[in-house]
Formats: structure tokens, sequence, C-alpha cells
């Protein structure tokens, strides 16, 4: 940061103290330029600097340039402010916990949560990455996306017919959840896939080749350094009793779970019946080039039985769920001026604050 002595601080109106007081603002990586700016005329107004920080930058006008340039290569780098890279899905059992913990120890980063956290709650302080996950968050990161420019999104995208046919170690005598997340979940996808800083990731790409989707990783985020290579994981894997539920064991990367919902064919009909066809989503998701797949349900009983989560979602939910999102960004938006909006709404009953926050 390029400052001013404070013997000779220059004069500032009410709400540019205001607006400062709510801003970080890191110091310039160039040394000659911080002594050389030094006691100099602060800039009018305040210039935000590129590649996602609010950094305002005060400096005299001659040095601002430069300032600017040694401020986005920084940032490209991640040293000036939180990186956060979240994971999220189009359903639950779509890896989303795998790749979770294969990234936290697979690459350097500061911090992660054990458990799943949304993606508006507050992080850790004094991380330079930091990595979370909640699966249901697809229908949120949009608006974040925009209103927290150091986000990287990772977006995981499974079968859907394997997806209605996995079980988790907390009720393994149930499938786990039927396709009312795909449906609810996949027009969200469509509308932000295409943003910079959103990747998508094939479960069935990343199992086949755990090394190519790290190397895609590394090139989508630059700022990532790598430990080891995402094939070994297992070899240095330290998940939470939470993540062990979910991946059942620490193995292995293997394709073994691609294509198993052949073994369950009655349970992918019961869902057609419950929830209508999916081909054309198959086909433009990639996974079906056409619906001859259906003739390997001819003469499948159906079976309709409850998955751990219900089969649909209440009007409420759905209601909340969708509001989630403008919501989020604006508490984004407030922790970014220095407030934990979290921290101010302790007097509302906890019913009624989504959950994970």
């Amino acid at each position: 940061m390029c400052r001013s002595s404070s013997h000779d601080a220059p004069k500032r109106s009410v709400a540019g103290w205001i607006f400062l007081s709510f801003s970080t603002r890191p110091r310039c990586p160039d040394p000659a330029h911080d002594s050389a700016d030094r006691g100099a005329r602060e800039v009018d107004g305040l210039r935000r600097a590129q590649f996602g920080t609010s950094a305002h930058v005060a400096c005299d006008r001659r040095h601002l340039r430069r300032h600017h340039q040694c401020l986005r290569i920084r940032d490209q780098y991640g040293r000036l402010a939180m990186k956060r890279i979240h994971v999220v899905s189009l359903s639950p059992r779509m890896g989303t916990t795998l790749m979770k913990e294969v990234v936290g120890v697979c690459f350097e980063i500061d911090a992660y949560s054990r458990r799943e956290r949304r993606v508006f709650s507050e992080p850790p302080s004094g991380a330079d990455i930091y990595l979370s996950k909640a699966p249901e968050d697809i229908m949120t990161v949009g608006p974040i996306l925009w209103a927290q420019p150091d986000l990287h999104v990772i977006c995981m995208v499974r079968d859907p017919r394997d997806v209605i046919t996995s079980m988790h170690g907390k009720d393994p005598d149930r499938y786990w959840a039927g396709l009312k997340f795909w449906n609810a979940y996949l027009p969200y996808w469509r509308k932000i896939r295409d943003h910079p800083r959103f990747t998508t990731i094939k479960y069935e790409d990343f199992v086949r080749d755990p090394d190519a989707t790290q190397r895609c990783l590394s090139t989508k985020m630059p700022f990532l350094e790598r430990n080891v290579p995402f094939s070994k994981y297992h070899e240095v894997a330290r998940p939470s009793q939470y993540s062990r539920d979910a991946l059942g064991s620490v193995r292995p990367i293997r394709p073994t779970s691609v294509g198993r919902w052949r073994d369950h064919r009655s349970r992918v009909a019961g869902q057609l019946d419950l929830h209508g066809p999916i081909t054309e989503d198959l086909v433009s998701v990639g996974y079906e080039d056409d619906g001859s797949w259906r003739q390997e349900l001819k003469g499948v009983q159906p079976d309709r039985g409850r998955s751990h989560h219900s089969e649909y979602f209440s009007r409420t939910d759905l209601w909340i769920r969708r509001s989630m999102g403008y919501v989020g960004a604006l508490i984004v938006l407030v922790r970014r001026m220095g407030v934990e909006p979290l921290r101010l709404v302790d007097w509302i009953p906890r019913r009624w604050i989504p959950s994970q926050i």
C-alpha cells in the first residue's frame, strides 16, 4: 500500500473515512512505490484493483498505474485477498465430498471445512485459500459469483441414474436421494456453467483420470500449488468422520461405481414414474446419444420405495433455496465492508435461518 505519513495525513470527507474504515487496503508489494509515495497527495476517489479484490488505492497519481500493476500481479497468485473455492453439485451423491477431500490434501489449501458450509458462511481468518462445499449451493452461487470476485466454484456432475441408486453410510438400507434434486438444480447449472470462475467436473472423468482433473483445476485456478497427484490421494488422505460416512472408506480413486445403475433398474424405473423422463437431460449433458437406453428398463417392475430424502420439495423450501442466492450476495457484500452480518441476526429464531450458515 502506498500510504501517507501519519504526520501529514490528507484530509478526507466523512464519507471517505467511513468507507475506508470498512476496507482492507493491502501494502504495495514494490517497496520503491511505498517510499516514493509516502507523504504524497491522495488520489481523489477510490480506485478498485482488478482480479477481484476490494483493495482501495491511495497514492500519488504518478504512481497509480504502476501501483495497480503490482496489485494485479499479487492478486493473480492470491496473495492480497483470500481465495475461496466452493464445491457444489446437481444432487447429493455426486462426489462433492471426495472432491473436497482430494483438493484439500493434494493442493496447498490453508483451511477447509470438515463439514458442509454454505458459500456465504463466514470463512476463517488468516487463510489465503479456503475450501468449502455444499451441494445445494448450485442454486445460490450465481449472484454470489458477482458479489465475491475471489470465489471459485467447482461443480460436480454425475449420471443421475447412478446418483439415485447410490447409498450413504448414514442410512445404508435406503437409497439416499431421488431425482428431485436433479430436476431442481439442472436449470441453475445451465445458467452459470459458462462463468469464467465456474468449473464443471464430470464425476466419471474425475474417477477415470484424476490427474487430468487436477491439471484442469490448476489451469482454471492458477493460484493453486500442487502437493501430490490426485491419483495418490489415498496415500495422504485424512478425512473427518463426517467425510468417511459419505465416502465409505479411503481407497484409490477408481471408476468402480460408474454405470452401477444397471444393477438397480427397478429403482431407476420407479424414479422415472415419480419424476418423469430424463432422456433429454441425459443427451444434453452427454450421458446418452438418444433414448434407446430406455429399452433396458422394459419389463422391469418399478421400485417406488422411499429414499432417505423426501421425494419432493415443498413450495416453501424451493422459495427459500431460490432466495438465498440474493440474500447470500448481500451477506457477502456487507462482509466485504468489514461487517459480519451473520452476527447481527442472532435475535432471529434459529428455525427461521437456513441450516449451515
